[in-house]
């Protein structure tokens, strides 16, 4: 098919975390590509959202692996959200 990219075993992909800046928690896991970790609005579930309306700026986000091939990125972010 031309011009489609099969990245599923290239090394673009990364797991992080949304966490509350005043203690550290974590209230997110996810595993993406390119910028979705900064990502607030697109493809984001309600408790996602509910959870930057109340605390906005209290709550930033971090890269905790990259580089990772897909199928280790789904698996670390199981593991993580575990």
């Amino acid at each position: 098919m031309l011009g489609y990219s099969n990245d599923a075993d290239k090394p673009v992909y990364y797991v992080y975390a949304w966490y509350y800046k005043n203690t550290g928690e974590i209230f997110y896991i996810g595993k993406g590509k390119n910028d979705r970790y900064k990502d607030r609005k697109n493809h984001r579930n309600i408790y996602f959202i509910n959870i930057l309306n109340k605390h906005g700026d209290n709550v930033d986000v971090k890269i905790l692996e990259n580089n990772l091939i897909e199928k280790d990125a789904l698996l670390r972010e199981k593991l993580l959200i575990s």
